[in-house]
């Protein structure tokens, strides 16, 4: 059975801050939900694009200053990128949008979830049909159950509750003798964008787990990232080891090999190529610890490892088969 990740809507009255545990209770989202101990899923380029298609409110600025809900994206999206993981969010705003909602299928990675690589963020009525319930925002993670690595990661969010943006407590409309909450929604997608990096809700683990969390399945008063969100985070997506950068003479290699052209002789006994392919030299440009090398062809990366040398490998587009499955997430 799928499970989608959703943030639940807050409980009036309910504070998290005075919750005992232990201090880090992170949870992610398994590779096989049925094997703690297997890889939590996550993105292996240590990168993700996310598209908000959230636009503008019909009134005014926003009470945090902003004048467009996209804004409150690059807001959370750079909270999370200041954490020192070995990860990066890109948000991009607006683009072509593909729908989400479909069977998987061709543009449909997994069910619901629309195109791999493709991670929009948009408001809906309902989830692909489904209604929201009490849920106020839905992140469906497409992954492979082999390796955990990530597909896509579409967010929606309720369009049938009251948003506005601002920090602090929990905001409360009363103009109707009855308290609306009016939900901040910098700090729901500070949420989701944690689901989309393979963050789980620590009060719904088994067992579940009593901490200050951003990632906890309810809105609560907490608007930023707090140590456990971070330390889920960083185990996640370890901080990358910044070594001394080398000097040009450590060179750099082109795999797989192939012939050289005459005028690029010289050049190979300066960069350590010996062979190269004839598809895929084409000029590139110096990178971190490599000397310049030179190849034509088609798409191609250069990678460096160990800071000392390079490698170009062809990118293909890879299409998900039947080993992707989807993670919907809870309540």
């Amino acid at each position: 059975m799928k499970r989608s990740i959703s943030l639940l809507a807050v409980l009036a009255g309910v504070g998290l801050g005075s919750w005992p545990g232990p201090l880090f209770a992170w949870t992610c989202i398994r590779a096989n939900p049925a094997n703690p101990s297997s890889r939590c899923i996550h993105w292996p380029e240590g990168k993700v694009t996310v598209k908000s298609f959230l636009g503008a409110p019909s009134q005014g600025p926003l009470l945090n200053g902003t004048r467009t809900w996209d804004e409150n994206t690059l807001l959370a999206a750079n909270e999370w990128n200041a954490q020192g993981a070995s990860v990066k969010i890109t948000v991009e705003i607006g683009g072509t949008f593909h729908n989400p909602c479909g069977r998987q299928g061709a543009g449909h990675a997994c069910d619901n979830t629309g195109p791999p690589g493709d991670n929009p963020i948009l408001f809906a009525n309902d989830f692909c049909g489904r209604d929201f319930g009490d849920i106020i925002q839905l992140t469906n993670n497409c992954y492979r159950p082999d390796t955990g690595a990530m597909v896509n990661a579409p967010v929606f969010i309720s369009s049938k509750v009251r948003w506005n943006a601002y920090d602090g407590r929990i905001r409360f409309d009363t103009s109707t003798g009855v308290p609306e909450p009016v939900y901040d929604i910098r700090r729901v997608i500070l949420h989701e964008l944690g689901h989309v990096l393979g963050l789980a809700h620590p009060d719904e683990a088994n067992p579940p787990q009593a901490v200050l969390a951003i990632m906890n399945s309810r809105v609560s008063n907490l608007d930023r990232l707090q140590t456990d969100d971070v330390a889920g985070l960083l185990a996640i997506y370890p901080p990358a080891t910044q070594g001394p950068l080398p000097t040009p003479s450590q060179g750099c290699a082109i795999e797989p090999a192939m012939t050289l052209r005459p005028w690029l002789a010289a050049l190979a006994l300066v960069v350590g190529m010996t062979r190269v392919r004839r598809s895929l030299v084409r000029a590139l440009s110096k990178r971190q610890a490599c000397s310049r090398a030179f190849a034509s062809g088609r798409n191609g990366t250069l990678r460096c490892w160990e800071q000392t040398k390079c490698q170009i490998t062809e990118v293909a587009g890879e299409r998900a088969g039947s080993t992707v499955s989807s993670n919907q997430g809870a309540s």
